[in-house]
C-alpha cells in the first residue's frame, strides 16, 4: 500500500538484459560514492553522510545526505548550491512511514516519537 509500482512487459525484457550488468551498475555506484564521500567528509560535522555497516554492502542507488538542524544552513540552500553547480538531488520519497497516508489502512505499532524518522521526512 502506499505504492504504485505496475512494471510493464518491456520493461521486463529491457530487465532481462540489464541484470547481467548489475554487478559493474553497482561497482560504479560505489566508486562514485566513495568520490562523494571523500570530497564530503571535510564537512562532516554538517551534512550526516552516508555509512556502511560491516555486515552489509551499501548499493548506493543515491547518495542520501541528511541536513542537520543544526548545521547552519537548509536543506533548501544545500540543495540550492548543489543544483547551481548541475549536481542532480531529490528528497527522500517515503521519510517516516508511520507518517505515510496509507499507514491508516495497514495495522502497525510506533515506538517512541522517531525523531530522527522525522528528521529525515522534513
Amino acid at each position: 500500500m502506499g505504492h504504485n509500482l505496475r512494471p510493464t512487459e518491456i520493461q521486463g525484457a529491457f530487465g532481462i538484459h540489464e541484470i547481467r550488468k548489475l554487478d559493474s551498475f553497482i561497482n560504479q555506484r560505489r566508486e562514485n560514492a566513495a568520490y562523494w564521500t571523500e570530497k564530503l567528509s571535510a564537512y562532516e560535522d554538517q551534512p550526516s553522510l552516508p555509512s556502511e555497516p560491516e555486515h552489509a554492502k551499501h548499493v548506493y542507488f543515491v547518495y542520501p545526505l541528511t541536513v542537520r538542524p543544526d548545521a547552519g544552513f537548509t536543506r533548501a540552500e544545500l540543495v540550492d548550491h548543489f543544483e547551481k553547480k548541475l549536481i542532480e538531488t531529490g528528497p527522500i520519497m517515503a521519510g517516516k512511514m508511520a507518517e505515510q497516508p496509507a499507514m491508516k489502512h495497514i495495522p502497525h505499532r510506533k515506538v517512541g516519537k522517531l525523531p530522527n524518522s522525522r528528521i529525515t521526512m522534513r
